[in-house]
Formats: C-alpha cells, structure tokens, sequence
C-alpha cells in the first residue's frame, strides 16, 4: 500500500528500556535450582515496547502493535519496502482472533485478517487456524510457550 496503518508504535525511550532489561534479567532462568520455576508477566504496554524497539533497529518504516482483552487479541504491523531503491510502499497487516490452550495444546481461532486492503475470507480463515494451530502444537520450540499463552 502506499502509506502505512495509521498507529503510533510505543513510545521507546532509554528508561522503558532499562526497565525492560531489568525485568527480563529478574527473571532469568540461568541461576535456577533443578525443578524451580520462574514467571515473567508482560503487559500490553510492555509487548508494544518490545516490538517498538525490536523494529526500529535497522528500519524506521516498521511498526507493529498489539490489544489484549480477556479473550480476544488483536496485532497490526505496517513494514515499509523499497524494491529497487524505489519509493517506499507497505506491507500492512492486522489480525484478530483468540487462543485456547486444553491440557499442552494450543488451539488458534483467527477472526479477521487483513493483508493489506485484501480482506482474507472467513472460510479460508477456518482452514488457516487448524493448520497453524498444528504448526504451534508440532514444533519443538513453542512447547515451552503453552503456559504463558494461557497465561495470556
């Protein structure tokens, strides 16, 4: 598209970030005992940071947010392209849905889904969610994700 999702990312300043470090480095799991187990708890406000930050480093024309409510969830990002040095177009996406973790496994229900200005028909969205649902649930690395998901 030719401008971006009209959102302000989080503000990121020096303090939000040394606040952030430190709660991260307080709940290292480095100095645990065997079987100990450490919780980090991150606001909206503070996942809006993260991605702020974590954006910004190489690129000004990327932005990404995220609302939380009790059940329901919603991500944008905007991420500027330049193909051959031309002017700058954008990748705009926004996503809303839930998640719901039974025993390990987590399921996915996405809602709405926006690839910029295409709207991603529901039907294709009941196909996507269970396949993504499996992605999650299959691979290795998100295991240790199903509690803070249903924490989330």
């Amino acid at each position: 598209e030719e401008t971006p999702l009209p959102f302000q990312p989080a503000r990121v300043t020096s303090a939000e970030k040394r606040r952030l470090v430190r709660l991260v480095r307080s709940r290292s799991p480095r100095h645990l005992a065997e079987g100990q187990v450490r919780s980090l708890r991150l606001t909206g406000h503070d996942i809006n940071v993260l991605l702020a930050w974590g954006l910004s480093i190489g690129s000004p024309d990327r932005k990404a947010k995220v609302d939380l409510a009790r059940d329901y969830a919603s991500f944008s990002a905007s991420i500027g392209i330049a193909p051959g040095g031309r002017k700058t177009r954008y990748l705009n996406l926004e996503v809303d849905g839930n998640s719901e973790v039974e025993g390990n496994l987590v399921r996915l229900n996405i809602y709405r889904c926006f690839l910029g200005p295409l709207k991603v028909p529901r039907w294709l969205l009941n196909l996507l969610s269970p396949a993504l649902t499996s992605l999650i649930n299959e691979h290795r690395l998100s295991k240790p994700f199903a509690e803070a998901i249903e924490a989330v």
